[in-house]
């Protein structure tokens, strides 16, 4: 029933040679991924040879559909995920399967449990259920996650590009009708172009303030309490954050290949990095610093969906290479926003490099 869908899979040999089985991706098998989605809704819990188990357990969001109805959900392995592996499910569900193992609270679970189940936050794709392992000795790993299909135009990302494109290609056609070359004449193409995209960048800002909003307002939850940032703590990310610069400098420096001035670029970071932070430190020391709260912490417009006349933020898994105490971690919302801000001039660039 699998072979069809089954893209690569290796043999198993015994002592002598023998063939004793085939291993391969479960997940583009149908009757596993329609077992899982099964076991989910059940709140099942597969026992181990090792005395762990795997716990399966439903969320609210699942609540209105039956089993007869999950079973004739037909499962479809996703491609385009580059960390984890997905399985869509008729367009009414999708599970996230997580390749990067852990042990210990996982954020998107955590986050996603908290904003759909207690704040019941209705911008994010509503949680539907978990996957999680147990071993003998009570430590938990997420295993997979379930939400919510969301019917979307495009990612944020794609559709600022395209929107940013179509603006560029409007303009280039007012300024060669200008010159009485064929194009569009109408400026005020350019214009709505523009207002359209002010409006709708202006909608996603409001919605990642409603969500930092949403996560700080459990004042009795110590996991998402906002807290006052220490002088310690700023010290500490000071110290981080040349560590970074360093690090950034290594990487760019030999490269000359890829750009003639890496070398002189690289020796220049080295020179500025720490003067720049620490008198920036020496500046704010004694001042007020903010509070810390949870935070999205990877967010960018490829994080967010944009359904056609409003936007939905997604993946609270943080940083997939980091561990998961640092992507639990509390901090200033000012990351999220540098992350947005970073990511539409991204999305700039790679528009007029389209358009030239």
């Amino acid at each position: 029933k699998c072979q069809a869908a089954i893209q690569s899979w290796a043999e198993l040999r015994g002592p002598a040679g023998e063939r004793v089985g085939l291993l391969y991706d479960a997940l583009c098998c149908r009757p596993f991924a329609t077992a899982l989605l099964a076991g989910i809704k059940t709140g099942a819990e597969w026992p181990t040879q090792r005395n762990g188990r795997f716990r399966l357990r439903p969320a609210s969001a699942l609540a209105s559909y039956s089993l007869q109805e999950l079973a004739a959900l037909e499962p479809e392995a996703l491609a385009v995920e580059q960390s984890n592996s997905s399985i869509a499910y008729a367009r009414e569900l999708i599970l996230k399967c997580y390749r990067r193992l852990e042990p210990g609270e996982h954020p998107e679970l955590e986050l996603g449990w908290f904003l759909t189940e207690r704040v019941r936050f209705e911008h994010v794709p509503a949680l539907a259920g978990y996957i999680e392992y147990r071993s003998a000795q009570s430590a938990v790993w997420a295993i997979a996650v379930l939400h919510r299909y969301v019917c979307s135009r495009a990612n944020a990302w794609s559709h600022t590009l395209a929107s940013l494109s179509d603006y560029l290609r409007a303009s280039c056609g007012s300024e060669r009708a200008d010159r009485g070359e064929s194009g569009d004449p109408a400026p005020w193409r350019c214009a709505e172009l523009l207002a359209r995209s002010v409006r709708e960048a202006m909608l996603l800002g409001v919605r990642v303030g409603q969500l930092h909003a949403a996560l700080a307002s459990a004042r009795d939850d110590p996991a998402f309490r906002p807290e006052v940032f220490t002088d310690a703590e700023f010290r500490a990310w000071c110290v981080g954050l040349i560590g970074s610069i360093e690090r950034a400098a290594e990487l760019l420096a030999g490269r000359t290949e890829l750009l003639p001035e890496a070398d002189a670029t690289a020796d220049r970071l080295r020179q500025l990095a720490r003067p720049a932070v620490e008198r920036e430190s020496a500046r704010l020391a004694g001042t007020s610093l903010g509070r810390k709260s949870r935070c999205h912490g990877d967010l960018h417009l490829g994080q967010v969906l944009f359904t056609g006349e409003d936007f939905l933020v997604m993946d609270f898994e943080g940083e997939p290479a980091r561990p998961l105490a640092e992507r639990r971690a509390k901090c200033s919302v000012l990351k999220d926003v540098a992350g947005m801000v970073r990511s539409f001039d991204y999305a700039a660039a790679g528009a007029l490099r389209q358009a030239a």
